[in-house]
């Protein structure tokens, strides 16, 4: 999954966001953005860790 912060799509929107709430508004987006950005990663991460528990118990011996 490629970091938001590379598309240019989302940079442009970034932009017209930040200019039009200003520099207190973007502060808000920013601390917004980072939540956003540490639950992903968390459900991220409980989604593999939840994988890996799968293929573990999901073990059979190969004939």
């Amino acid at each position: 999954m490629g970091d938001m912060q590379d598309d240019p799509q989302y940079l442009q929107y970034r932009f017209l966001i930040r200019n039009r709430v200003g520099k207190r508004g973007a502060s808000i987006l920013s601390l917004t953005e980072s939540c956003f950005r540490t639950q992903i990663r968390e459900e991220e991460e409980t989604a593999l860790s939840n994988e890996a528990v799968s293929h573990r118990s999901d073990k059979r011996p190969f004939h």
